[in-house]
């Protein structure tokens, strides 16, 4: 059905009436993060005391923080992250999840897990199946202000009627379900809970189911919520199932914890964006790197001709004029296979989908990275490196 006279159906205005409530709710989050950080790097260009000094840090790295939060959620609703995916079995996953949230959740609440089939395999990345797992259970405690019972659940399911099916045809699925006994949703609630910045919580972002949602999606699942006024909620994810063998892809490497000496080390560091790259090379420097910077792929190569044997890692952009990042990478197998690469990226491109889909999966860190995240990414990229060669 279309409004008189406009030729746009109502489904279409709703939908750019959705777009408009985002941009606007975007725009007002980031105008007043970018306020306090303007505002605190004015300060530090005039007199300041050693301790206001400190507190107009600590507020652009707070504020810079959430910016960071806002955009990964951003991009997970709507499926532009890059993800990391590895075939893992989701009980065994689940279980450390659990043991972990034992030791942090209030003393009114109590936690049952039913996770006993180790065989459930599914492809995703674990680190976005524990934020998940995160962020069903912030909401579960928020549903239960007074306590209650928690649930997470893993257990294998067929589901029928799937787009990609015949319409008798089961698909095998294993599914991950979060069962609270709090408030519930009424049917208003329910149909608006996976609109990004919708909550029922002041002081809340609103992002957490819709950030969850975009994950699911982007691994092939799906998402399902059961509610009621005063009879709890269910929240439950359904991943394909798969077996060790159709993992299509190495596993990922993951991060050490912690970041390693750099041993005095030489990064090639690759980015078109020139005040970029002389911060990220500003901080590998202070952590003993030597640094070497290159604007485009050519450079690099170049520099890496000039300076052979003496690059150990090579980090690079990925979305670049001329030559990609993924590009370059498939250059330098070529000419220097010992020398590490290291993707970053602040969001998924075809770049990435597609090499990952043909030859797997290249270390990457997601734009924009802390110090740790970095260097910790760095050094398991070498450390892969050197197991290979």
């Amino acid at each position: 059905m279309s409004s008189a006279g406009t030729g746009v159906t109502d489904s279409e205005i709703e939908t750019l009436r959705g777009l408009a409530r985002l941009t606007g709710r975007v725009a007002h989050d980031f105008n007043n993060l970018l306020a306090t950080v303007v505002a605190s790097a004015e300060l530090l260009e005039g007199e300041l005391d050693e301790t206001s000094k400190r507190e107009a840090l600590q507020d652009i790295r707070c504020a810079t923080a959430m910016g960071r939060k806002l955009v990964r959620q951003l991009m997970a609703f709507g499926g532009q992250q890059v993800l990391q995916p590895m075939v893992l079995e989701l009980s065994t996953e689940v279980n450390t999840v659990v043991t972990e949230l034992r030791r942090v959740l209030p003393a009114n609440v109590t936690l049952a897990s039913r996770c006993e089939d180790s065989t459930l395999c599914v492809r995703v990345d674990p680190t976005q199946v524990r934020a998940a797992i995160g962020a069903l259970v912030e909401n579960a405690l928020l549903a239960m202000p007074n306590g209650g019972h928690l649930t997470i659940d893993v257990e294998a399911i067929e589901l029928l009627g799937l787009p990609n099916a015949r319409a008798s045809e089961a698909m095998s699925h294993v599914m991950l379900a979060v069962t609270d006994t709090g408030v519930g949703m009424d049917e208003t609630t329910r149909a608006h809970a996976l609109e990004p910045f919708f909550t029922t919580h002041e002081g809340r972002d609103g992002m957490g189911l819709a950030a969850v949602m975009g994950m699911v999606r982007q691994t092939g699942g799906l998402m399902r919520i059961d509610s009621a006024p005063a009879e709890g909620t269910t929240v439950a994810l359904y991943f394909p199932h798969v077996t060790s063998a159709q993992s299509g892809a190495r596993q990922a490497v993951k991060p050490s914890s912690f970041p390693r000496s750099s041993n005095g080390q030489t990064i090639l560091l690759v980015d078109d964006d020139g005040a970029l790259r002389r911060a990220v090379r500003r901080l590998l420097q202070t952590a003993g790197y030597e640094v070497v910077e290159a604007a485009s792929g050519d450079e690099a190569l170049e520099a890496l001709r000039e300076l052979d044997g003496v690059i150990s890692l090579v980090l690079t952009d990925v979305v670049m004029p001329g030559m990609n990042g993924v590009e370059l990478a498939e250059r330098l197998a070529e000419l220097s296979p010992d020398t590490a690469v290291l993707l970053t990226s602040g969001h998924a491109t075809d770049i990435l989908t597609r090499r990952a889909g043909q030859h797997g999966l290249l270390p990457f860190v997601q734009k924009p990275a802390t110090k740790e995240e970095l260097l910790s990414a760095i050094g398991a990229a070498i450390d892969s490196a050197s197991c290979v060669a």
